[in-house]
């Protein structure tokens, strides 16, 4: 977008405004054959439009890729950013569940007089319903478990 006073032009409204002037330029003859049979799919009107259009293109393409180079590190950056983010969110969140689980843990082994070998049982029990249920665990889930492995 261009702005020419308190007026703001797009590049179209431009090609548009400006004399158009002739040119002229070698081509080669496979290229206007190609260019030929695209001519009805491509919204031309004939070859110079297709040309301009075509032209336009490859500029918007030129300056496209060099907005690229300069933003592709700072959007790597950010996401970089976000990730750190995240990760620390989710580590002190299995901390915080380490911490919950552990006492829970010394609370039920407390309460129900649990031995070691009981424990063992129960981890390799749990492991397969983790398993089992691709780790979604719920009352529902632990009971049919129990229920077909009896």
């Amino acid at each position: 977008m261009l702005n020419r006073g308190m007026l703001k032009f797009t590049i179209q409204e431009m090609i548009t405004i400006e004399k158009k002037e002739k040119y002229s330029y070698w081509q080669l003859p496979s290229q206007v054959e190609q260019m030929d049979k695209v001519l009805p799919l491509s919204n031309c009107v004939n070859r110079s439009d297709f040309v301009r259009t075509a032209i336009d293109f490859y500029i918007g393409y030129i300056l496209q890729s060099q907005n690229a180079d300069y933003l592709s590190p700072m959007i790597s950056s950010v996401i970089k950013d976000e990730i750190q983010h995240t990760e620390k969110g989710m580590c002190e969140m299995l901390f915080k569940m380490a911490v919950e689980l552990g006492k829970f843990n010394r609370l039920a082994a407390a309460y129900h007089d649990y031995t070691g070998v009981d424990w063992q049982q129960l981890n390799k029990v749990v492991k397969e319903e983790v398993a089992y249920t691709n780790g979604y665990i719920s009352l529902e889930t632990a009971d049919e478990f129990i229920n077909r492995k009896r």
